[in-house]
């Protein structure tokens, strides 16, 4: 499995499998086969309900799911790329839409807003190299697709400069997404750039890629530059983050008037992910079939002074010979906050 995403509205699963049996990483020729799926807790058993083979998926962070849609970005060449949409309003039938929508820079990642009746909104971040690049400090841009609730192929709206951020070299970005009061938000975290120390926390509207009107940036310390895997607690109203290149896990929250929080995993950060039902960040490692784990982190406080307590003993006991390369976590999109 080389991608997984679950689908809020549906109660689903979307699982990309590699048929190929090469690397975890697939390549422009490496075949992929979609599962959609469904998960019986009282049973604690899987049922398929399709599988279709689709597009190359490039990585699991550029890949969404919207109103009866998935899209993603998919190999056309070994250097050539499209965002893919997958028509899944009939479950047991999906169909890939085509054609796809050629992209001329390949993103490194992907945010998703579904609309009300079908489709919605792909914005795909790149960040700008060379002559796009003034003494280090480059452009992330923001290509906007739109993807009807018909089905047809998705269409290009454009592309936006949204933040300074460091050459992809130096430094790298990471983003999300949530619902404020209903009203959905983009995310956008970038390194310190220039004479700056910390990293800004960036809320824009995903419709037109400006800052949402009231809002401030939040800055906040980093230990490290290469920021990634941004996940959120909608109920807390906080963002948590971290540091492929350190061993920190953040917690900014939304309202520039926050505390933010850190906690040491004590080795790399990886991926994360915010698992609701529990209030608990997810990080999981693994560097080796010796060195790998699924750190679990109880987050509590308030949603302008998060706290973590990391989950041990009985509390916290996953399968010991669980070795992670990806999670997916259930998040309903009707989730009641307490």
């Amino acid at each position: 499995m080389v991608a997984a995403k679950y689908d809020g509205a549906h109660d689903r699963w979307y699982l990309w499998i590699n048929k190929s049996g090469t690397s975890f990483d697939p390549v422009s020729t490496t075949e992929i086969e979609l599962q959609i799926r469904t998960f019986d807790r009282t049973k604690n058993a899987w049922a398929t309900l399709s599988t279709l083979k689709v597009p190359t998926i490039v990585d699991e962070a550029t890949s969404t799911v919207l109103k009866d849609r998935l899209a993603y970005v998919s190999y056309t060449t070994a250097t050539t790329f499209e965002l893919t949409v997958i028509d899944t309003t009939t479950a047991t039938a999906p169909k890939v839409i085509s054609p796809g929508l050629a992209l001329a820079v390949p993103p490194i990642g992907v945010i998703g807003t579904p609309a009300p009746t079908g489709g919605g909104t792909v914005n795909m971040l790149s960040v700008t190299s060379g002559a796009g690049c003034v003494s280090g400090v480059c452009k992330v841009a923001f290509q906007r697709a739109t993807v009807p609730a018909a089905p047809n192929p998705a269409t290009s709206s454009g592309t936006k400069q949204v933040a300074d951020t460091l050459d992809i070299a130096a430094g790298q970005p990471a983003w999300g997404s949530f619902y404020n009061g209903g009203s959905p938000q983009d995310l956008l975290m970038v390194p310190p750039t220039g004479a700056a120390t910390k990293a800004t926390l960036i809320r824009l509207s995903p419709i037109s890629n400006d800052p949402v009107t009231g809002t401030t940036p939040v800055a906040f310390t980093v230990a490290k530059n290469t920021l990634r895997s941004l996940t959120v607690s909608e109920c807390l109203k906080t963002a948590f983050v971290t540091d492929l290149n350190g061993t920190q896990v953040y917690g900014v929250p939304l309202a520039f008037d926050g505390t933010p929080n850190v906690f040491g995993l004590g080795r790399s950060g990886q991926r994360l992910y915010f698992e609701p039902y529990t209030h608990t960040v997810l990080a999981p490692y693994r560097a080796s079939a010796a060195a790998f784990e699924i750190a679990a982190l109880e987050v509590t406080g308030t949603d302008k002074a998060p706290i973590f307590k990391k989950r041990v003993g009985t509390s916290w006991t996953p399968p010991a010979e669980l070795q992670p390369t990806l999670l997916a976590v259930k998040a309903p999109d009707d989730f009641p906050c307490p």
